[in-house]
């Protein structure tokens, strides 16, 4: 992925706010730095545009947010919904949202193969005309920098969870090792 990219699109993640809110109690509280924070604004929005912006969200459990935005993402996952356990949950969210990527793809693939189809030349500076009107090549970029941050996004869910797991399977390992020390200096052999 290009630095330019990486600079211009950010991921802020917040694992406590104090009190441990909801995503209800935090959308309601803070919803508008929320908004302010995604879109990577310093001035206040109008109402408007903060549910717009917020509209671009996803929870799993009342306490994990994921408010995705054209150039950053606000990821929120408390005590309350995170911990080792939590972590093997992002695997199934990884794989809903990696199963979203895939039909953005396909569609979008669809509709460039059907673009295809005009073989008339009139037909298609026609389109291209009409499409260049109508913002189509601009829809098509907002859709794609949407994709590349749903990319990050699930980049880092899988990051997560593989942290999550090697913890785990560390931690199984000093289980073990611990174990067979109790017995080797009891006296005992397996």
């Amino acid at each position: 992925m290009p630095s330019a990219w990486l600079e211009r699109h950010k991921r802020f993640h917040v694992r406590e706010i104090d009190g441990s809110p909801s995503v209800a109690e935090l959308i309601r509280e803070h919803g508008t730095r929320i908004a302010q924070v995604v879109r990577r604004d310093t001035a206040r929005l109008a109402e408007s545009e903060c549910n717009e912006v917020l509209q671009s969200r996803i929870s799993c459990y009342a306490y994990d947010l994921a408010v995705i935005g054209w150039n950053a993402a606000f990821l929120y996952d408390s005590t309350s919904g995170a911990g080792t356990l939590a972590r093997w949950r992002l695997a199934r969210s990884a794989t809903r949202l990696h199963t979203v990527l895939l039909d953005v793809a396909e569609l979008t693939e669809h509709a460039d193969n059907a673009i295809k189809f005009l073989s008339d030349m009139f037909a298609e500076r026609l389109y291209k005309l009409a499409a260049l009107k109508v913002g189509v090549p601009d829809y098509k970029e907002l859709v794609t920098r949407k994709v590349h941050t749903a990319e990050e996004l699930y980049r880092f869910m899988v990051d997560q969870f593989n942290q999550g797991r090697a913890f785990f399977m560390e931690l199984t390992v000093v289980i073990i090792l611990v174990v067979e020390l109790v017995y080797l200096f009891r006296g005992n052999v397996f």
